[in-house]
């Protein structure tokens, strides 16, 4: 009875009608949180929210069960997966007996099963895996960038400190103005402003956009893409991977196959040989 019941979890789980389902939940229990925010609405269908709510957080709770279920005598082995994890912690904390008592932490943890989107999609867990294997190169050119912003601001406020305060006051000041250059967005008049004081402060300018926005963005970019390339590389060899094993029991049988076939025509030409040394 239990065995059956496992096999029929582990059915359920990897149907494509019950993933459909799940993205189908996530999406509505998405356009629910969504429509809180709106007083109005709240007030005239608040209880429908949070009926509608529940039925969402019942519904995750017993995916989360079947899904468990389908490991049999061994459930441990669902957390083996970091997806798996990821699915239990966006889903359980909502069950806590702190959580459902605090309006604001219930309303938070809603939230997060919304981020639930990122392990039904496919492409999107490569971005994250992508990502994630990018974060080590990615703090190291986050020191890189400190080192730059540091080196930089101190020169603009020796540079500029005295003639335009309101942006060179001090290294923290001076280095949130060079955060607003390298966003592109209202340089120019810091520039301008510059400019008057000194007719080479476009070096400064110039010189600092090409290596942070340009040089240092692009590489950035490329480090994301080399890590989105790996992961998808690896995803792509796990696929073929399973692909292997779905087929090994396939595959034994007919090495079975082939083997019986083979005695046979051994025993066949055995007989047609003692025949012949009779006749």
């Amino acid at each position: 009875m239990l065995s059956r019941l496992v096999a029929r979890c582990a059915v359920i789980s990897e149907s494509r009608r019950f993933l459909a389902l799940t993205f189908s939940a996530i999406l509505a229990n998405g356009l629910v949180i969504g429509l809180q925010p709106y007083d109005s609405f709240e007030r005239a269908h608040g209880e429908i929210l949070d009926t509608l709510n529940t039925v969402f957080l019942t519904f995750f709770v017993v995916e989360l069960t079947i899904r468990i279920t389908a490991y049999g005598g061994r459930p441990w082995r669902f957390f083996g997966s970091g997806w798996n994890v990821f699915d239990f912690v966006m889903v359980v904390p909502a069950l806590l007996p702190g959580v459902r008592e605090s309006t604001t932490a219930l309303r938070v943890v809603r939230l997060l099963r919304v981020f639930r989107l990122v392990s039904a999609l496919p492409e999107m867990r490569v971005l994250v895996q992508g990502l994630a294997r990018s974060a080590a190169p990615l703090l190291s050119m986050g020191v890189l960038v400190l080192l730059l912003f540091y080196a930089y601001g101190m020169v603009g406020w020796i540079l500029f400190s005295d003639h335009d305060p309101e942006h060179w006051s001090s290294l923290g000041q001076s280095m949130l103005t060079l955060f607003s250059v390298l966003t592109l967005e209202g340089w120019v008049e810091i520039q301008e402003t510059a400019l008057k004081y000194n007719e080479w402060s476009w070096v400064y300018f110039v010189s600092f956009i090409l290596v942070s926005s340009f040089v240092l963005i692009n590489m950035v970019i490329a480090v994301l893409i080399n890590g989105v390339d790996e992961a998808r590389a690896r995803a792509a060899a796990e696929r073929k991977a399973a692909e292997r094993i779905d087929d090994q029991p396939l595959l034994d049988r007919l090495e079975s196959l082939r083997e019986g076939i083979d005695d046979i025509e051994r025993q066949l030409e055995a007989r047609a040989d003692k025949i012949r040394a009779d006749g």
